[in-house]
């Protein structure tokens, strides 16, 4: 989250601005580890668009691929969650970052969620 102060004469406004994560919701069609040229990662991919916002006002739509960072907090107890309901056919939600990986126009993952039916 970022904050920007604006002073406008004498009166003062605070903004603040938010990247635009996404969420989605669906089966795990597609989930694999290390891409040729980024290690410690993963993809996860339910096959549903979305825009990735990379910050600085860059987006890209029609984005499928969601990184998760095996480096961050959680990452790795993500991945068995998505391992899990690939292996069960179980939906789950995710939650995008509004942060790309560096060097990629692919957002992390920030959260994954399984419910029962």
């Amino acid at each position: 989250m970022n904050i920007l102060k604006v002073a406008l004469g004498m009166t003062s406004f605070i903004l603040v601005l938010t990247s635009e994560a996404a969420t989605l919701t669906g089966p795990v069609k597609e989930l694999w580890v290390n891409d040729a040229t980024i290690e410690n990662i993963a993809f996860i991919n339910l096959r549903k668009n979305y825009t990735a916002n990379c910050g600085g006002g860059s987006s890209f739509p029609s984005q499928q691929l969601i990184i998760i960072d095996f480096s961050k907090p959680s990452m790795r107890e993500a991945y068995s969650m998505a391992l899990a309901a690939t292996m069960s056919g179980k939906d789950i939600t995710v939650g995008t970052s509004g942060i790309c990986l560096p060097g990629t126009y692919v957002e992390t993952l920030r959260y994954i969620n399984i419910t029962q039916p």
